[in-house]
Order: C-alpha cells, then sequence, then structure tokens
C-alpha cells in the first residue's frame, strides 16, 4: 500500500483539474503546483494526511492563483465498512456526496471541490483551503459563538426537525465500553504506581482515590445521558476542526471540517469536545478553562432557544458535565506515557508537541475532570 506521502508526491494536472476547475471555472487548466503536507494533530498520521496544494491554473486566457487541501485517508484495518458502525471509514466521503451537509443549520461544512477513491482502501479529499481569522488562537468569547452555531445545528433538530433515517448516521453509544477495564484498574490501584517519582510530580494532589470513584460511577452517569434528548451532532468539535471566518454580510460563521464521526447523540455532545479536546491540545490555558466551559455552555444554551427549542437547560448542564466525567482514559494515557519512555516518540509525532509538554498539560486537565465527576454527582443527587 502506498503511503500518504506517495499519494500526494503522485498528484498529476489530471489529479488536480476536478478542484482547479471548482475553483477557477470549468475551462480552467492547470499550469503549475506545489505541495506541503501541513502540520495537523491525528492518531494515525500514517493512515491520513493533510496536503495543502497551490499554484497557478489558467482560465479566460489570464493566469490565476489557486490553492486547496488534500486530504489522503488511507483505510485502517480497526475502521469498518458498514455505514452505522463508529469507525465506519466513508462516512466523510458519503456525507459530501450525500448532499446532507448542505441543508444543516449552524456549521458552515467546508467545501469540498471533488473526492477520488482510486481504490478501495484510498479515498483522496480536495477541500476548500481555510485561513482561520484569528492567527493566535481564538479569544474565549469566540469558543462560545462556536458552541451557539453547534446550538444552531442540535437545536434544528430538537425543535421539531426530524433527523433522516440515514444508515451512515451512527447513533453514539452512550453505555460506553469496558474493554480494558482490569488494565485500567490495574494501573490506578497499584500503589507502586503513584509512588513513582515522576507520577508524584506530575500529579501533586493524591488522585488515585477520585480516579477509582470516577471508574466505580461510570454506569450512573452514563445512564443519566442515556435518558437525556438527542440530536445531530458533528462529534469531534474543537479548533483543529473549527475555522472562524467572516461570511459575505461580514458576520462570523463556523467551517467545520472532518465529518468522519458525524452522527445523532446526546444533547450537549458536541460541546463536551469543544471544552475538553481545546485544553488538551493546549489551545487555551488552564487558567481560562472555567471561562471556555461557562461560555461554552452560555452560548450553545443560546443556539438551541434560537432555533425554538424549549426544553430545560439542566438537561445541557447535565449532559455537558456527565460527559466530561466519562473522560476515563485521560489519566491512564498520561501515566502510559510517563511510565513507558519508548511511547513518547509516537505521541510527539501525533500530537505534534514534545512529550513532557502533553503529561503536564494531560495532568492539568485530569484534575479538570474529576472536579466535574464530582459536580455531576451533585447534580444527580439533586434531581439532575
Amino acid at each position: 500500500m502506498s503511503s500518504v506521502e506517495d499519494i500526494a508526491a503522485a498528484v498529476d494536472a489530471e489529479t488536480l483539474e476536478p478542484a482547479v476547475r471548482a475553483i477557477l471555472g470549468s475551462d480552467a487548466t492547470t499550469v503549475e503546483w506545489q505541495y506541503e503536507r501541513m502540520r495537523v494533530i491525528t492518531g494515525l498520521p500514517d493512515h491520513r494526511g493533510l496536503f495543502r496544494f497551490s499554484g497557478a491554473g489558467r482560465a479566460d486566457g489570464v493566469k490565476r492563483p489557486w490553492s486547496a487541501v488534500l486530504k489522503v485517508v488511507l483505510r485502517h484495518s480497526r475502521w469498518s465498512d458498514e455505514p452505522g458502525e463508529v469507525l465506519y471509514w466513508r462516512r466523510e466521503a458519503v456525507a459530501f456526496q450525500s448532499g446532507f451537509l448542505d441543508n444543516i443549520a449552524g456549521l458552515t461544512p467546508v467545501r469540498c471541490y471533488a473526492i477520488g477513491e482510486p481504490d478501495n482502501h484510498t479515498l483522496l479529499f480536495w477541500l476548500e483551503d481555510l485561513t482561520d481569522e484569528y492567527a493566535n488562537g481564538w479569544p474565549i468569547e469566540r469558543y462560545g459563538l462556536a458552541a451557539r452555531h453547534l446550538g444552531h445545528m442540535g437545536g434544528e433538530f430538537l425543535a421539531g426537525r426530524q433527523i433522516p433515517d440515514l444508515n451512515w448516521l451512527h447513533r453514539r453509544d452512550v453505555s460506553g465500553s469496558d474493554r480494558g477495564a482490569d488494565a485500567v484498574l490495574r494501573r490506578i490501584s497499584d500503589d507502586a504506581t503513584w509512588s513513582h517519582p515522576d507520577v508524584k510530580r506530575v500529579y501533586p494532589e493524591p488522585i488515585a482515590g477520585r480516579l477509582r470513584a470516577q471508574w466505580e460511577d461510570r454506569h450512573t452517569f452514563r445512564e443519566a445521558i442515556s435518558q437525556l434528548p438527542v440530536t445531530l451532532a458533528h462529534n469531534d468539535a474543537h479548533t483543529q476542526n473549527l475555522f472562524s471566518r467572516r461570511a459575505t454580510d461580514s458576520t462570523q460563521e463556523t467551517v467545520a471540517v472532518d465529518w468522519e464521526l458525524m452522527g445523532i447523540a446526546p444533547i450537549a455532545s458536541d460541546i463536551t469536545f469543544l471544552v475538553v479536546a481545546s485544553l488538551r491540545r493546549l489551545e487555551v490555558d488552564m487558567e481560562d478553562a472555567d471561562a471556555l466551559e461557562a461560555a461554552v455552555l452560555d452560548g450553545y444554551i443560546a443556539g438551541l432557544r434560537d432555533m425554538g427549542w424549549a426544553g430545560d437547560e439542566s438537561d445541557v448542564r447535565l449532559g455537558y458535565t456527565a460527559a466530561v466525567a466519562l473522560r476515563l482514559g485521560l489519566v491512564p494515557q498520561t501515566l502510559d506515557l510517563i511510565l513507558r519512555p519508548e511511547r513518547r516518540a509516537e505521541a510527539e509525532r501525533s500530537w505534534d508537541r514534545p512529550a513532557d509538554q502533553l503529561i503536564e498539560r494531560w495532568a492539568q486537565v485530569a484534575y479538570f475532570v474529576l472536579e466535574r465527576a464530582d459536580r455531576a454527582r451533585e447534580m444527580l443527587a439533586h434531581g439532575g
């Protein structure tokens, strides 16, 4: 199987033609181009790659510049060919090809110029080359606006529009999976783990007992979420996948990429990603975590209301808080990096950050998550 780099290097004028013509006009021809691999966080860098192509084309006798992003997806052995499965590997292609993304509220889907499938294990997406209007990261209030747009998308269906019966829209399984539970319990219950000097340095406040309580209460959190209304969700909404851009009328729109996990999920599911993933990816300082959370919750609820949703906002707050409390794998992943140094190079390649920086931030996020677990218990004790 070719690598993602090999595929990008093999792009020729014929392969580029659909994208160039979509950008410059139906009679455009490709004159010249170059490309570079884009630096993005991805768990499978050998199976997903983004490449920015730019160059010049000729349209109406005039040489004009163009740029586009090539997303290369090589099927991984753990991905599925079944449309209803979470890891259905062709979902994003189907979402674009079906036209469904053209008719949702709130988020603006990235423009897809063309999709190629040269064989049964490769997908090529030619996408709009996006530039975020905030070169140095979003201010907190912009997260609130993105949450409002997510509320528009979900609120449209909560307020009455029926979610179409499409087999490729998977239903997010809130029952969770306890696969690997024994290994997790052994790790967090082992006194030797917490006596390790590097672990004690990273987690200066006692954490083992709180982790065990979080694990034991997982079924309670899952049951609470399972009782909530469900709606359409992007399911990976964080700022690597969201771009702030000015529309033609100068209003801010939130353009979304990576629709691979799109499906049906409990209310507030999307804003969980917007908060926790943004913190975990070091996109927001931990000292701003509470302000981020407040802006996102208020924005999402406002977006639901904008679409006519008349439900109880306590459902949103409970759904968000319980979903954050179910972030059960964060500490085991961090411990893995601390105690198994051979894993650090892989993590640095995937996350494009030094391992020590990841460890420090993930430990801070763990305390944030445990505080939300405490809050979820309080909410459930008082009837939500």
